[in-house]
């Protein structure tokens, strides 16, 4: 962080407590992390267009030089403490005790044709949302609503149905957090859809 500015190199990051990464598996794949990363952007983008007021976002870019990726995001007034919408904790905690913004994110939701559902480790910690699990909402030192972390606000491709013969085996079903549909075809399909399919962010969901 420097004179209010994070910076994050999109780099695989190996998943706590396991002999996994995030994307790659069994391997590192620094090139799907930079995947991952433009759809940061992609999804803050989308909720942005989508015109719902009260909600406000950080100021982003991507920056790409010698091969690598680089996300560069202002810097907002929360802290771990302020969160009331979403999970940062793996769905361990699911917040949804702000029924001012689960209507806000649920009508953007609606505008860009993400189903709600349930997400959460357990059906006791389970919170009905119309956002990826771990998009999250934080009521700011000044008041205001705050969304972060849209990597994955947008619903996945199925996995294994393109472009199989191109994933190698250990990284076979992580293509669900980098290869995401792009708004403009959630706009065609009668039925929304879930950001957490296919995911175990979705496994207490009964649909």
């Amino acid at each position: 962080m420097r004179n209010g500015i994070i910076f994050k190199f999109a780099l695989d990051q190996p998943i706590p407590k396991t002999q996994k990464y995030m994307y790659g598996g069994d391997e590192r794949d620094n090139a799907a992390a930079m995947k991952a990363a433009k759809h940061e952007l992609l999804g803050l983008s989308t909720y942005f267009s989508s015109g719902v007021t009260r909600l406000h976002y950080p100021l982003m870019c991507v920056v790409d030089y010698k091969g690598m990726r680089l996300l560069a995001l202002s810097l907002l007034p929360i802290g771990k403490e302020s969160i009331v919408y979403g999970s940062c904790d793996s769905g361990k905690t699911v917040h949804a005790e702000l029924e001012d913004v689960n209507d806000l994110v649920r009508e953007v939701g609606r505008r860009i044709n993400v189903a709600e559902h349930y997400v959460g480790n357990n059906s006791v910690v389970a919170r009905k949302l119309a956002s990826c699990g771990d998009l999250e909402v934080h009521v700011g030192r000044d008041g205001k609503y705050y969304v972060i972390d849209f990597a994955r606000a947008l619903p996945p491709e199925a996995p294994g149905i393109l472009c199989e013969q191109a994933l190698s085996s250990h990284a076979r079903g992580r293509e669900v957090f980098y290869k995401l549909l792009r708004p403009q075809l959630l706009q065609m399909l009668e039925e929304p859809l879930n950001s957490d399919s296919f995911t175990r962010w979705s496994k207490v969901d009964p649909k």
